[in-house]
């Protein structure tokens, strides 16, 4: 410790005092100080300590560096001693601005204010985290280190690259970041090296974060969920929100399938405004029909102007088309059985039932449509055994379809060697 100083104002009865004491490393209370030290500024006014009525504040310092029996952890307390508790003309002693001031290192550099952000920002925007730094020490720092940390994890650091002089301080800007979706906790700090002072090092701010004027959400594919039916037509719902300040008229709506395959675009327009954070199901007016077998992406946009936070607009999910196996197909008696065994390695069977003899056409078909497989076979009355060597067959997911007499059953597939 340096110096110890404070401003206070005493307005006591001549036989009153207050002064300062601190704890000895003997474990006793001692006087700081004595009448007119010379180690202090307006120190004493009488042996006890101050005493008598002031007409105001007065300052007043002391050179700690000359006590040598403090003990540790070092204690300070200021005491009064009124010569009576009982009387309505002395009001006593006031004590404010308590300092201590501690003795300059060669290398302390620490941040003294952060200018911005401040108060309020609002999520999707860029926050530009700007601050003051000071030199504290007693050499010339250059390129002194500057980061920030949100919620105690650093995320932002540069360099100031000086040179910094005793006592000077400078502005500090960081590279913009995307702001944080909820409040959150800045501290701006200084990372020197052999900086061994660290309580100026770091300034902290608690920040709320609000939602930008307009921001358009889209929260969920209500339909479809998992698969569609190859060849039928498919209706897009999907859920929506008003995440942002203002009420929203209108704004438009896309769906697009595999991208660039099938775009479809639309404008919500509703009897009233949507309200911020209100939520509404919309139904797109067009329908699709995937023409592929397999596995295919429907991505759902909105598309709001000056939205402030596009992250929220797109939602995608993974769906497959496949063929759907109604009975109506099997009427009179024709069916047919899941592949033994599946997944498929080398020989697998089918079994065939016909109400009657006749002819069937068997096709497999890849998760494009493609055909792997064509066969044409004369069948008997009852059951009836197909077996299908899959060894040329490349690993996947594929569709095989029995026709008898215009009817035809199908049944997925899975080879994997």
């Amino acid at each position: 410790m340096d110096t110890l100083k404070f401003y206070h104002w005493i307005h006591a009865n001549t036989t009153d005092w207050g002064r300062v004491e601190y704890l000895s490393n003997d474990g006793t209370w001692k006087i700081l100080g004595s009448l007119n030290d010379t180690n202090s500024g307006n120190w004493y006014n009488t042996y006890a300590g101050w005493s008598s009525a002031g007409t105001g504040y007065i300052h007043s310092w002391f050179d700690l560096k000359i006590v040598m029996d403090y003990a540790i952890p070092t204690q300070f307390r200021w005491a009064f001693n009124p010569y009576t508790f009982n009387n309505t003309t002395w009001e006593g002693w006031a004590v404010d601005d308590i300092e201590f001031t501690f003795p300059k290192v060669q290398i302390d550099a620490g941040v003294t204010s952060v200018i911005q952000p401040t108060g309020t920002n609002a999520y999707g925007t860029d926050i530009v985290v700007k601050c003051v730094i000071q030199n504290f020490g007693t050499d010339t720092l250059t390129n002194v280190p500057v980061k920030y940390m949100i919620n105690g994890i650093t995320v932002g650091g540069g360099f100031y690259p000086g040179p910094l002089v005793p006592n000077q301080s400078a502005i500090f800007t960081f590279n913009p970041l995307p702001s944080p979706l909820t409040d959150y906790k800045l501290c701006v700090y200084t990372d020197v090296n052999f900086d061994t002072y660290y309580f100026n090092d770091t300034i902290c701010d608690q920040l709320t974060v609000i939602p930008p004027a307009f921001d358009m959400a889209v929260l969920d594919i209500i339909s479809p969920l998992v698969q569609t039916i190859h060849g039928d037509s498919t209706t897009v719902s999907i859920s929506i929100k008003n995440a942002g300040l203002n009420p929203v008229n209108d704004f438009l709506l896309r769906y697009t399938i595999m991208d660039t395959l099938l775009q479809v675009t639309e404008t919500w327009h509703g009897a009233t405004p949507l309200q911020p954070d209100e939520e509404v199901n919309y139904t797109f007016n067009q329908k699709y029909s995937f023409p592929y077998l397999g596995y295919y992406y429907l991505c759902v946009y909105s598309s709001l102007d000056n939205d402030g936070y596009l992250i929220n607009d797109t939602i995608c999910r993974r769906l497959e088309s496949h063929y759907t196996f109604i009975p109506e197909y099997g009427a009179n008696g024709f069916g047919i059985s899941q592949n033994v065994p599946n997944p498929a390695n080398g020989n697998t069977q089918i079994m065939c039932y016909l109400p009657h003899p006749g002819a069937v056409n068997l096709k497999m078909v890849n998760q494009l449509g493609q055909a792997m497989l064509v066969r044409k076979e004369k069948m008997t009355e009852g059951e009836n055994l197909i077996e299908l060597n899959t060894g040329n067959i490349p690993d996947g997911v594929y569709y095989y379809f029995i026709e008898f007499e215009g009817q035809q059953l199908g049944r997925k597939m899975v080879i994997a060697h």
